[in-house]
């Protein structure tokens, strides 16, 4: 879905017609927790789950600017409890609505968390879940042009993979 053609209501209404919708990407797409919620119950066998946007700091945030985004990983960690696979680059969720993601998502085998800088990683390292940050200065690797990854967790731009 692309961000000219689906967005609200009509993003909703479309999602309640694919119940066996098992990957869904969406780029520069301001989602609500609602839609989150539409996804969980209409859309069971989903699997992948793409929300990326730009990644950018905001001045001045405090944790009441980030209300919303906490909000739609909350939403995902309470309707998506199946999801395998989730990026969500440049998103501004705090750690709040990472845990609740890392908590409830017993599936998950990747998060891509790329570009989301109101995520403190110190903090998070505690957590079952493997970290590996994408290491910006390694040489890139054949596969897709990604960069090699290292097992470093102080960097913004890292992939959760479960052991």
């Amino acid at each position: 879905m692309a961000h000219q053609f689906f967005y609200g209501k009509l993003t909703t209404a479309a999602l309640m017609k694919f119940p066996l919708l098992e990957e869904l990407n969406l780029y520069k797409i301001e989602i609500s927790k609602e839609e989150i919620e539409t996804v969980g119950r209409y859309c069971p066998m989903l699997k992948t789950l793409k929300v990326n946007q730009r990644g950018w700091r905001l001045f001045n945030a405090d944790e009441g600017s980030l209300t919303r985004y906490n909000e739609i990983a909350m939403a995902i960690g309470q309707n998506l409890l199946g999801i395998r696979h989730l990026e969500l680059i440049g998103n501004k969720m705090t750690n709040l609505g990472l845990r609740v993601i890392l908590d409830n998502c017993h599936h998950l085998e990747t998060l891509d968390l790329r570009q989301c800088f109101y995520i403190d990683l110190k903090v998070m390292c505690s957590h079952k879940a493997l970290l590996w940050a994408l290491c910006d200065t390694c040489r890139a690797t054949s596969h897709r042009g990604f960069m090699s990854l290292e097992p470093v967790v102080i960097k913004p731009y890292l992939i959760i993979t479960k052991v």
